[in-house]
C-alpha cells in the first residue's frame, strides 16, 4: 500500500475542534458528554465505511464505491450549511 497522507478523521482535527469549543475556565459535564459522543461517532463512522467498502468495490467498482461516500459528504455539508444554527459567540452552557 502506497504512503498516503493521513485522512482528516483519523487526525487530531475533530478532537482539538470539540476540545476547543467551550470558552469556559471550568469545563461542565455537558462539554465531556459532547466530547465523548463526538468520539462514539468517529468510530461508528469508521466501522460503517469499513463494513460497507468491500462489498460496494466487489459489486460496483472503485469509482461507485468512492462517488457513493462522495455524495454522503456533500450531502452532510449542505445539511449542516442549511440546517444547522450558527453558534459563534454563544457558551456551550447556554446552547
Amino acid at each position: 500500500m502506497p504512503n498516503a497522507p493521513l485522512p482528516t478523521p483519523h487526525s487530531p482535527l475533530p478532537t482539538l475542534t470539540t476540545m476547543t469549543s467551550s470558552t469556559t475556565r471550568r469545563k461542565s459535564s455537558t462539554f465531556y458528554v459532547i466530547l465523548i459522543a463526538g468520539a462514539a461517532m468517529q468510530w461508528v463512522a469508521n466501522f460503517v465505511i469499513s463494513t460497507t467498502f468491500p462489498p460496494i468495490l466487489k459489486n460496483f467498482g472503485l469509482g461507485s464505491a468512492y462517488g457513493l461516500y462522495t455524495i454522503a459528504a456533500a450531502s452532510s455539508f449542505f445539511f449542516i450549511l442549511f440546517f444547522i444554527k450558527e453558534t459563534k459567540g454563544i457558551e456551550l452552557e447556554d446552547m
